[in-house]
């Protein structure tokens, strides 16, 4: 059995890797400065890889440090979302969660254990799908707690039922009651959407090969109803760019191989850049990054 990462060892780590220092990463964590030295080594013990670098200057992350921050800060981020949205309910019965496929591993190996621990009562249920049909299926009642991607259009019809609302508080009369029929309508069946993380999209291309030069420029993507998959093609058309499509797949690891092994290029998470296998394209045509928002609906 592939170990468990203990959520008390994500927290300290993640504030000494905020703090630079084990004095003030303990006296955060309460702890006293030995504890947290023995707590730091004992993660570099389950994850088999060497996460911190001590100098005059402080501590300074390695790469694998810098990879399990990410994913330690997204842990907790959904630790306390999960917890919170639980709070008001009955967490003795049943609970179906919705998870994006791309986070499905991550989840169970990291999250749902924690939620074991602290609602034991708990009998959860996993449905892995991708974030747009598990925005249906939540909205259906088919799910309870749905973790999915942000998109444009969700946060337009949020701002626009806010408009709303804080337009009907300033009129009077008919118009008032009119709007206020309109914003429950809005609003109507409409889950909470809490922000857990972000994550970047970067632009990326083999270490060793310059594919970006080739035309038309070869690419490999998601071959579904994806949203990283539509901003792929989006920036490809509004930069008139020229493209062929070598490689596609529903796994994003899948892609991501795809671009190290010199099939293509690609827009992937930063959280799978390797820098001895890949490399961050910085032409003008191709953007720095894109923010993609991670949320969890309720």
């Amino acid at each position: 059995m592939e170990p468990m990462l203990d959520l008390e060892l994500l927290r300290t780590f993640v504030m000494v890797a905020r703090s630079g220092e084990l004095k003030k990463a303990a006296q955060k964590v309460h702890r006293s400065q030995g504890a947290v030295s023995m707590q730091m080594k004992r993660l570099e013990e389950i994850t088999g890889s060497h996460l911190l670098e001590r100098s005059n200057r402080g501590i300074q992350l390695t790469e694998a440090g810098e990879t399990l921050l990410r994913y330690s800060e997204e842990i907790i981020a959904l630790n306390g979302a999960a917890l919170s949205a639980l709070g008001g309910k009955d967490v003795s019965g049943q609970l179906s969660f919705g998870i994006p496929t791309d986070y499905a591993q991550n989840f169970l190996r990291f999250f749902m254990p924690v939620l074991a621990r602290e609602v034991p009562n708990l009998e959860a249920r996993i449905t892995c799908d991708r974030s747009r049909t598990l925005r249906k299926k939540l909205a259906a009642g088919e799910l309870d707690i749905a973790i999915v991607s942000g998109e444009a259009d969700s946060e337009k019809e949020r701002q626009g039922s806010a408009e709303v609302k804080d337009s009907a508080s300033r009129q009077g009369g008919a118009q008032t009651s009119q709007r206020q029929d309109q914003s429950r309508y809005l609003s109507q069946d409409r889950p909470q959407e809490t922000l857990l993380w972000t994550e970047q999209q970067i632009w990326v291309a083999p270490a060793h090969l310059k594919l970006e030069e080739q035309q038309p420029l070869p690419i490999a993507m998601f071959d579904d109803n994806c949203i990283v998959r539509d901003l792929i093609l989006q920036h490809l058309n509004q930069q008139n760019i020229r493209y062929k499509t070598v490689f596609t797949s529903t796994v994003l690891d899948n892609v991501a191989y795809a671009v190290t092994s010199g099939m293509g290029i690609s827009l992937l998470p930063e959280s799978l850049f390797c820098s001895h296998q890949m490399r961050k394209l910085s032409q003008p045509q191709f953007p720095e990054a894109h923010l993609l928002k991670i949320n969890m609906l309720s």
